[in-house]
């Protein structure tokens, strides 16, 4: 962490998680209009446990499991 740049991090942020939620959007936008899909997520297992030199690593893939576990709440109800 202290030997690495925020633009790093940020980087590291738009690649995994933000770059996983804009792929998502579009097609999620598609199932819900046929009111059927999967959405399959892969992410690794720093995103449940971080170690040293992968701060940001495993900030961005604990960040994915989390928005992608609340998407499931909220998409509950439905057939997706």
């Amino acid at each position: 962490v202290m030997d690495s740049s925020l633009d790093v991090d940020k980087k590291i942020m738009d690649i995994n998680f933000f770059g996983a939620i804009a792929l998502n959007r579009p097609v999620l936008k598609n199932m819900l209009l046929r009111q059927s899909g999967q959405i399959a997520v892969v992410s690794s297992m720093l995103g449940l446990y971080g170690i040293q030199t992968r701060a940001a690593y495993s900030a961005s893939k604990h960040a994915m499991k989390a928005y992608f576990e609340s998407l499931r709440n909220e998409l509950y109800q439905t057939n997706i």
